[in-house]
């Protein structure tokens, strides 16, 4: 199985930008190319203290790949299964107490020695293949990525481990999950809207189950998954704890924050304060990048912090799980699509005038 990036290098959008933006793109790509030998190196001496010697055993029948802040609640909301354990990975957060545990603390030296080799063989191999030198920093998590691959394979054969959840669509996570556990029943949990629109290299193939958000997405599947009229389907719903926002002129619409879609949400809060002063508008920044992306934004615009969800009468949103989440709720969603920032702002002013008739 080769380490392959499935999409381009999703940040670079937040460098896309004017002039200025990209020149900062360019000296970037140079830093990380001269860095990256060293930063798989101290990788490699870092995670060697934190590793042990013998592998570890799972006796449980679940296993959750947590590798997203979404995995953990969609599982206790789809899954009843009381004996599992949870393995987190690098952008995966533990809430579990003593039934996680992280690749980087039960990885063994061996894990460690052979992830910092794959790396170095896939830095040389992205080079030799003539890939898009703009790409160059999907390689930041090489070393996790092999690193968990290692682990993984130590334990694939386990006959105590009977499913196995995660909830990644079709990055190289996912690839390697499908690919890993092809032998036990494996559960794609959904943790974002799936594109109408994608072009993969190839698509997951030993998915037996697959938990949705929403009925809608069930005709979305075949993008990223081979067969999917053999897929059994379910459904969980997240409920979320909505909080009253108090606006003078009775209307609020609600800007869902991602990395990839920051300067359009910019624009589109430029354009709303200045043609819409009596719209209150609120933005919840991605909870991984935060507000530090933002610069620019009208002083009107009201933020909103990680562990609140405003109750409002609109949202705005590019791919979240939360705008799907939001639409459970009840509560309309503009998806940004293909749509530029006047574009939106003019349908969120329909939505207004119809909402007023």
């Amino acid at each position: 199985m080769g380490f392959l990036p499935l999409r381009p290098f999703k940040t670079r959008a937040l460098f896309e930008y004017g002039n200025r933006g990209k020149l900062a793109y360019r000296i970037f790509l140079v830093f990380f190319f001269l860095s990256f030998p060293f930063l798989v190196f101290f990788q490699v001496l870092i995670s060697l203290f934190g590793s042990s010697l013998r592998r570890k055993e799972f006796n449980c029948h679940s296993l959750l790949l947590n590798a997203n802040g979404k995995s953990v609640s969609l599982f206790l909301g789809c899954s009843h299964e009381p004996d599992f354990f949870s393995v987190d990975f690098a952008k995966g957060e533990c809430f579990l107490g003593d039934n996680c545990i992280s690749v980087r603390r039960g990885a063994t030296l061996l894990d460690v020695i052979g992830a910092g080799k794959d790396s170095y063989f896939a830095f040389m191999k992205f080079l030799c293949q003539g890939r898009s030198f703009g790409n160059l920093p999907q390689l930041y998590v090489t070393f996790d990525w092999f690193l968990s691959y290692r682990f993984l394979v130590g334990f694939r054969d386990s006959s105590c481990i009977k499913e196995i959840y995660f909830a990644n669509h079709y990055d190289r996570w996912a690839v390697m999950f499908d690919c890993v556990f092809q032998r036990k029943k494996i559960v794609l949990m959904q943790h974002g809207k799936f594109p109408e629109q994608l072009e993969l290299k190839g698509k997951l193939a030993n998915i037996d189950e697959v938990v949705l958000l929403n009925p809608d997405s069930k005709r979305h599947l075949g993008i990223f998954v081979e067969n999917p009229e053999l897929l059994k389907i379910s459904f969980v719903m997240p409920k979320l704890d909505l909080s009253v926002v108090d606006s003078p002129s009775g209307m609020t619409v609600l800007i869902i924050g991602q990395p990839q879609s920051v300067e359009h949400e910019i624009t589109l809060m430029k354009i709303l304060s200045d043609n819409a002063p009596n719209l209150c508008v609120l933005l919840k920044p991605h909870p991984v990048h935060g507000v530090r992306i933002y610069k620019g934004v009208p002083s009107s615009i009201v933020l909103v912090e990680s562990n609140c969800f405003p109750k409002t009468d609109l949202a705005i949103c590019f791919e979240s799980t939360l705008g799907t989440e939001y639409e459970s709720m009840g509560i309309p969603v503009i998806w940004w699509g293909k749509m530029k920032p006047v574009e939106v702002a003019q349908r969120i002013r329909n939505f207004f005038d119809k909402k007023s008739t």
